[in-house]
């Protein structure tokens, strides 16, 4: 078992966190370009396509025309969703992959990695607030710092995903706080889903903007 300096440890974990985040905003730029272009060129096509299709009845039929064009709206934003939603989670997928090997570097590094375990571990029994078992992966057990809210220390094969610790109440081991390393990424992954629905709104939730942009005259 061993202790470190709580700021040290937590100064290594806020380095970690802040390094995932500048590379999440910069990539979000790149990918908010590559798919603005994307949107409007395929709001280009949808509006020459439909044109293409409601010229020949457009003066006969202008009520037929109204519903042709307002279904060409909707299967162009159909489409742009679709695409976007596989962009974003092809994204996630590829970030989440180097993230991961990220982390096998990081549990390699014998001066890093028992400073990240340590705040993890520290916060797991803060959240769960009395005596606990410590579960953590085979060969790391001894990273888990002295706590008197420690009980028992349990290694684990497979054990927590990535690396970190899982935590239950001693007495029922039925109360568990999950601060594995994957458990944080997947909470960070709400975090960038959100930035993205925020990006995307209009792409994701309705179809006003591309209902403007289609309208043809």
């Amino acid at each position: 078992m061993m202790s470190g300096n709580n700021s040290a440890d937590m100064s290594g974990v806020e380095g970690f966190k802040k390094a995932l985040e500048a590379d999440f905003l910069r990539q979000v730029a790149e990918l908010k370009k590559d798919s603005d272009n994307f949107i409007s060129e395929q709001i280009f096509l949808a509006r020459r396509d439909t044109e293409r299709k409601v010229h020949s009845i457009r003066v006969k039929h202008r009520k037929e025309y109204e519903l042709l064009l307002e279904r060409e709206k909707r299967r162009a934003l159909l489409e742009v969703r679709e695409e976007a939603m596989s962009r974003i989670n092809s994204y996630l997928d590829d970030l989440s992959e180097k993230v991961c090997r990220e982390i096998v570097n990081l549990r390699k590094d014998s001066t890093r990695y028992p400073f990240v375990i340590e705040a993890l571990v520290h916060e797991a029994l803060e959240a769960l607030g009395e005596a606990a078992v410590v579960i953590v992966a085979m060969g790391e057990g001894l990273l888990v710092p002295v706590d008197p809210k420690v009980d028992l220390i349990e290694e684990s094969d497979p054990g927590p995903e990535w690396g970190g610790c899982v935590v239950l109440d001693s007495r029922t081991r039925s109360v568990i706080v999950n601060n594995s390393i994957k458990a944080r990424w997947d909470l960070f992954q709400k975090v960038f889903l959100k930035e993205f629905s925020e990006i995307y709104g209009d792409v994701l939730e309705g179809f006003n903007r591309f209902s403007r942009e289609l309208r043809i005259p």
